[in-house]
This record gives C-alpha cells, sequence and structure tokens, in this order.
C-alpha cells in the first residue's frame, strides 16, 4: 500500500524563505506576521523559519543569509556544513518582491494537512469504538480552533469607509437590523443587527419564553428567517404557543383539551399562517454550543437568507469539551462559540438566561433585575451586544404611585446597549394567548427612581 504524501509544496516554501533573507525587512516581517512553523512542511525550512522568527523578535534588522546560517549551526543537530548546505539550497532560488500568494499557499497545505491528520485521529478513535457524538464533538472543536488562527487582514481606516457609509445609509441588505417588534423597545435598542449576541435574562414567571417566541414571530412575519432551539419545550409546544398567539385561543383550553367548534376556524387560520412563516424550530434537548454551531452552519448553506437565531435557554446547554456543564468555564465556552458564530455567520442570536435569586431578596423597588445579576454566569455581560431584562411587578406586589402594577404590566429592561443608553420599554401581555403590546412611554434610565441607588448605579456600570 502506497504511503499518502500529505499536502505540501516545497518549492513554495523556499521562495519565501529565499525572499525573507534577501534584506528587505517589510516581507521579512510580512512572513513572520502571516506564517507559522507550521505551515511549512519540510523540516529543514522549519528550522530556518523559526530561526528568521526568533531573529526578526530580537530587532536584528535587514536579514540576509549569512546572518541565519550563523544563526541555524548549531540547532536541532545542524553543524556548520549542514548549515550551509541547506543555507545553499535556498540562495539559488528565485526571490520574489511579494509573497502574499505563497503565503497563502502555504496555509492552504498546512490546513489540508491538519484535515488530513484529523481524519486519522477519526478513524483511531471509531475503531477504538469511542461514542459517534464524542467524536464529533471532538472534531467540531478542532474545526472551531482552526479558524481562531485565520490571519486577521489589516486595512487602512479609510477602506472601511464604503462599507460603514452603505450600512448607515440603509444600502447594506447584510446589515439590515431585526427588529423587536414593539416601537419603544426598537427606539432604545435600534433592533438586533447582523452579527449581534441578545441576552434576555428572567427570573422563572417573567414570560421570556413567550417574549423571545412573540419576537420571533414578529420578525417571521417581516420575512426574516430564523432557526429557534429550544432545549426546554417541545416543537409541539412551541407550535402550540402559537396556535393560540396567532388564532387567539384559549391557552388554557389547549392544554385541557377542551376546544369548542368555534376555536376550529381560528386554528386553521392560525395553523395556514404557521406553515408559511420562515421559521424552523430544533427541540433537541442535549446540545452544545459546538452542535448549535454546527447545526446553524449547515442550515445556513442550504437556506443563506437566514439571519435569526433563538436559543432557550443558555444553562441548559451540555458541557462542551473544556468546561465542565453548568460551570463557569462552560457558560463562558459557549459564550464564547455564539459570539464567533454570530459574527462569521452575520447573524444575529437572541440567548435567553436565567438570573440567580438576588433580585428576588432585594426589597422593592429594587427587585428588578440588574446586570450583576448575571455575574455568576461568566462572560454573559462581556460578550453581549445587549442585555434585557424582563420584569413584572405584580409577582411582588409592587406599587407605583399608590396603583398596585396590573398582571399584565411588562417591563423590558435595556441595561445594556453597546452602541445607545439604557432604557425600560412597558409592553402588555396576555397570558392566555402569549401576546404581547406595547404601550406608550419610554423611561430612560437611570432616572427611572427619581434618585441615586443601587439600580442606577448598576446601569451606570454596564455601559
Amino acid at each position: 500500500m502506497n504511503q499518502i504524501v500529505p499536502p505540501n509544496s516545497i518549492d513554495v516554501e523556499k521562495v519565501v524563505l529565499a525572499s525573507m533573507m534577501q534584506g528587505d525587512e517589510e516581507i521579512t516581517e510580512y512572513g513572520c506576521d502571516q506564517l507559522t512553523v507550521a505551515e511549512f512542511y519540510n523540516s529543514n525550512n522549519q528550522i530556518v523559519f523559526k530561526c528568521i522568527q526568533d531573529m526578526v523578535k530580537s530587532s536584528v534588522g535587514a536579514m540576509d543569509s549569512v546572518l541565519v546560517q550563523d544563526a541555524i549551526s548549531g540547532l536541532d543537530g545542524m553543524d556548520d556544513t549542514s548549515s550551509v548546505l541547506v543555507i545553499a539550497d535556498l540562495i539559488g532560488v528565485q526571490t520574489t518582491s511579494s509573497i502574499v500568494k505563497h503565503c497563502e499557499v502555504l496555509r492552504e497545505d498546512a490546513e489540508s494537512r491538519h484535515l488530513l491528520n484529523l481524519s486519522y485521529q477519526m478513524q483511531n478513535s471509531i475503531i477504538k469504538g469511542e461514542k459517534s457524538a464524542v467524536i464529533k464533538e471532538s472534531v467540531d472543536v478542532e474545526l472551531l480552533s482552526m479558524e481562531g488562527t485565520e490571519t486577521v487582514k489589516t486595512i487602512h481606516i479609510s477602506e472601511a469607509i464604503p462599507e460603514t457609509m452603505d450600512q448607515i445609509e440603509g444600502k447594506s441588505e447584510e446589515y439590515k437590523p431585526m427588529y423587536y417588534g414593539y416601537k419603544d423597545l426598537d427606539d432604545i435598542t435600534g433592533g438586533i443587527l447582523p452579527g449581534e449576541i441578545v441576552v434576555i435574562g428572567a427570573r422563572p414567571g417573567m414570560t421570556k419564553t413567550g417574549f423571545s417566541l412573540d419576537v420571533v414571530l414578529n420578525n417571521a412575519r417581516a420575512d426574516t428567517r430564523t432557526l429557534v432551539f429550544s432545549l426546554e419545550m417541545t416543537n409541539s409546544q412551541l407550535v402550540s404557543r402559537y396556535i393560540t398567539n396567532i388564532g387567539r385561543v384559549s391557552n388554557t383550553k389547549i392544554r385541557h383539551r377542551s376546544l369548542t367548534k368555534n376555536d376550529y376556524p381560528n386554528i386553521e387560520k392560525a395553523l395556514t399562517e404557521i406553515s408559511n412563516l420562515p421559521i424552523h424550530l430544533n427541540d433537541n434537548g442535549q446540545l452544545n454550543s459546538n452542535q448549535i454551531r454546527a447545526e446553524v452552519r449547515r442550515f445556513k448553506r442550504k437556506n443563506p437568507d437566514l439571519k435569526l437565531v433563538m436559543i432557550d435557554y443558555l444553562q441548559l446547554m451540555e458541557e462542551t469539551i473544556g468546561g465542565d456543564s453548568g460551570t463557569r468555564l462552560s457558560i463562558n465556552l459557549n459564550m464564547k462559540i455564539l459570539r464567533l458564530l454570530a459574527k462569521q455567520e452575520g447573524i444575529g442570536i437572541v440567548i435567553l438566561s436565567q438570573l440567580n435569586r438576588k433580585c428576588e431578596e432585594r426589597k422593592n423597588p429594587h427587585k428588578r433585575p440588574v446586570l450583576s445579576d448575571l455575574k455568576e454566569s461568566g462572560n454573559i455581560e462581556q460578550d453581549a451586544h445587549q442585555i434585557l431584562f424582563l420584569y413584572r411587578g405584580y409577582k411582588y406586589d409592587e406599587v407605583i404611585d399608590d396603583v398596585p402594577v396590573r398582571e399584565n404590566e411588562l417591563e423590558v429592561i435595556a441595561a445594556k446597549i453597546r452602541e445607545g443608553s439604557p432604557g425600560t420599554a412597558k409592553l402588555l401581555f396576555e397570558g392566555e394567548y402569549s401576546s404581547f403590546n406595547g404601550v406608550d412611554g419610554i423611561r430612560e434610565e437611570p432616572e427611572m427612581f427619581g434618585g441615586s441607588n443601587d439600580y442606577e448605579n448598576e446601569f451606570v456600570r454596564g455601559m
């Protein structure tokens, strides 16, 4: 059986090294910035490149073959004779004034070699009898690490102006915002932009799933293709919510199977609309962020117009390799993977999150969630572009201006807006129909209580 020779371009490696030794500091530094030792297949070329890298770090200045030959002599078993032969092999190579394309070839070869090695690891894991789910996740982690090493392209600020103006003037379809569907909230946040992470946090019973599904519905009605990952509810339960919302059929009737003949026309009407909405569901409750990432990418290859992803909810995600389930490390890793996914795929990702119990331990009117209520959940605050909190004062018998807060009143507290100011929008919640409606009255923070307090300070710190 013939041995497989991994992808390589030895001649290109020689051109790059010879060009880096011709005394042009710009070419030398470019090669060091763009490549690593792993990009070189030939072991002698690896030694020469590592030596040039070290010399650049030591600020040697202009590079030439004599300096490199002297530096590699004695390294990794190289004596004077072998170092002369290695450098002589490079001196006879035709150099070039630009190694940009050459570096791209070497990176492509190195990536192919990495994938080939990964395939061997997969074969060994299968032979050893490892579970397919473990193998697939290991592969996902390896592929993610490869993406993390992609070369960053540095540009002059002027090169970013045309794209920026297209975004500002609304000419860029790729940067078109997705709106929540409630005027006051959209005025505060500016909607959800592609590449952004939005975290919606609330204590149990604050209707965060219902609210997020309503946001999905509002976007779907605006022809925004959305993918919903429900780690808690089944697909049937989600469809039931939409039947209730769209058909105005009581939640109680559906849950207790007490529908009347008058309800069925409304159900049929709701199902007709639901069938034509660009909403896609995944109720696998055992997904982690790597698996969500793989599914989103697979889905977007088939549906390039995917713009919005909703995940319900963060703390239910399975552990990802590199972090234990439910720990700060695991949540941090999940957030990092999802943040990169949003940026790379140009999609908005809405993540629901539970809050700790601190807000319930505080006295009125300080039971409203604040950013510190997310602290035990790792880097959520740092990675999110927007953080919204849902709050129903009725749950805590809150009284405002001597008037008890009604059961159907919901505050959406925009506690963090990376490119804006915090604020609060009021909605009316219809529990029986899982629907929400906006009411007038944006409240800017932190003046909402008419004086300085811990809640205000939290908003200031979160800016």
